[in-house]
């Protein structure tokens, strides 16, 4: 086991600094030490959001798994839509994901070569960026 405790001091600028901390900033940065300290390994299973970097690295070297925890950004963006235009919900207004996230969950569905889905909703987000069964 390793730790980087460093990324706790990015924590602390952004704070000092009054800045929001960028935890896709902290994952690449986290990539970057993981593909410096250690060889790639046979499987790799890395979290949405936090694979992308990690994927581009060892694409072709390990097997990539995508461990889903929610459904796909452009699926909630949809989903949003469609929600905040019904006759139901008037007036309701969704936090919808900006283009660095829509992006980032494409490209590391993209390079997965297996990814799990905790639930049907989830896998159902994978269909809609196109995903093969």
């Amino acid at each position: 086991a390793r730790a980087y405790p460093r990324e706790h001091l990015w924590q602390l600028a952004a704070r000092l600094a009054r800045r929001p901390y960028s935890y896709f900033a902290a994952h690449d940065r986290m990539a970057r030490r993981i593909v410096r300290d250690f060889a790639p390994p046979g499987v790799l299973i890395a979290i949405d959001t936090g694979a992308e970097a990690l994927f581009h690295a060892w694409r072709g070297r390990s097997r990539l798994v995508l461990d889903l925890s929610i459904a796909t950004a452009p699926y909630r963006a949809h989903v949003f839509a469609a929600a905040e235009a019904s006759p139901d919900h008037p007036g309701v207004r969704f936090h919808h994901p900006g283009d660095w996230e829509l992006s980032r969950y494409a490209a590391e569905l993209a390079l997965a070569d297996l990814v799990l889905c905790p639930s049907e909703f989830v896998r159902e987000s994978c269909r809609f960026l196109g995903a093969p069964e």
